[in-house]
């Protein structure tokens, strides 16, 4: 019984060694992370001076630029959410720590969710405001999104992992999440837009397809990996 406590004790701390490890890392380039926040704002601005000062207009498609907004500046940290620890040797390593590659790759999507979804969740209100989103609004907006970013972050890792070795075409991953992500769009605009009777309905479908994503993600970015450490 005493060893079963001290490998289950071992496990959680190497756990919490791989997750402090690339939080400590990420954190020391927090020029990544400025990057993607600066992207967003930038990215909301050159909507609102293209669309004028229609207060109506972004009222009605405020809510869709910000969601297609997170997902392009998602996009941007495609390359360097497995890249880096595959070129260092590191996703190597990975395999004498006794923890299983989807393990790892569950690890990596709390991570890259915590530092680059979460920050623009936080904004979300700030911005909201100023594109004269409705308060109501601004509300089911930030519940869509906390349940929607998390499958996101999946597919912006999927895509990470099977270009692991593509040194070429760099534009590839965002080839990949853009049409992926329509669902999610589709969904949680249904939910923010439609009656609140039917609002509940859409959520319980983006929770559907944030679980399905967080059970499968992990085995196909895993399987990307291995394929990746044999070549």
């Amino acid at each position: 019984m005493n060893q079963i406590s001290e490998n289950i004790i071992n496990f959680i701390k190497s756990i919490y060694c791989l997750v402090s490890r690339d939080l400590r890392l990420q954190f020391r380039n927090l020029s990544d992370i400025i990057s993607v926040i600066t992207f967003y704002m930038i990215g909301v601005l050159v909507f609102i001076f293209a669309i004028g000062p229609d207060e109506e207009q972004l009222r009605i498609i405020g809510v869709a630029i910000l969601w297609v907004i997170l997902i392009l500046s998602s996009s941007i940290s495609i390359n360097k959410s497995l890249k880096e620890d595959y070129e260092d040797g590191n996703i190597a390593l990975y395999q004498f720590t006794g923890i299983s590659f989807e393990l790892i790759s569950l690890i990596k999507i709390f991570v890259f969710w915590i530092l680059y979804q979460l920050p623009l969740i936080i904004i979300i209100p700030l911005i909201s405001i100023i594109l004269n989103i409705p308060l109501d609004k601004i509300y089911l907006l930030i519940i869509t999104m906390v349940i929607g970013s998390p499958t996101i972050t999946v597919l912006v890792l999927i895509s990470s992992a099977m270009l692991l070795t593509n040194t070429r075409n760099l534009t590839l991953g965002s080839i990949i999440v853009l049409p992926m992500s329509i669902p999610v769009i589709i969904f949680a605009m249904g939910a923010i837009d439609s009656d609140i009777k039917l609002f509940y309905p859409q959520i319980y479908i983006l929770s559907s397809m944030l679980l399905a994503s967080l059970a499968l993600g992990p085995w196909v970015i895993s399987a990307c990996i291995k394929i990746a450490l044999k070549n």
